[in-house]
């Protein structure tokens, strides 16, 4: 006898694989890193423009390193609970970019964040993010964010929800 949808075990999902919105035809992202870059000077993400990069930029799939330093840490030696939250939003809207292109209208419009571990300290964070649902104009991604070093541990995992401006939607 099947089993109820609500009890079936659910497949396990590559992370960084092509993405839930991916286009069979094509796996490559529709901007590059060093656009995506230059996309990030263009909007208030400061001051931690100049302490990213993009490490990969696929279609619907996305990986930034934050460089951490003093200016980010909290007392306790801590990285703070808004640098994680601004590292996950532009891992989103990055993954936001790779399936629409340069997207400067694109906004959030939901975010969940949970803060799981401490970061190690002196490390850099490795932010990744894969689209789960790419609609007609919501782009709902996942981003879980890393301590360099140690990606089997999570320091946070936050849904952010993106609206796409009709134009650049698959309207």
């Amino acid at each position: 006898m099947p089993q109820p949808a609500s009890i079936r075990p659910r497949k396990r999902v590559a992370f960084l694989n092509s993405g839930a919105g991916a286009d069979k035809k094509t796996s490559t992202a529709k901007i590059g890193a060093k656009e995506m870059v230059e996309l990030f000077k263009q909007v208030p993400y400061t001051p931690l423009n100049d302490k990213i990069s993009v490490e990969h930029l696929g279609f619907g799939t996305a990986r930034i390193r934050l460089r951490v330093d003093s200016q980010n840490l909290r007392p306790g030696g801590t990285v703070s609970g808004p640098v994680l939250f601004t590292l996950c939003d532009m891992v989103a809207w990055a993954v936001v970019c790779s399936l629409n292109g340069k997207s400067l209208l694109s906004v959030t419009t939901s975010t969940s964040i949970d803060f799981l571990n401490k970061p190690r300290a002196g490390h850099d964070l490795i932010g990744m993010g894969e689209v789960l649902k790419n609609g007609k104009r919501l782009v709902v991604s996942r981003v879980s964010v890393y301590s360099d070093g140690d990606l089997e541990n999570a320091v946070a995992h936050a849904s952010v929800t993106y609206s796409v401006p009709p134009t650049q939607s698959k309207l």
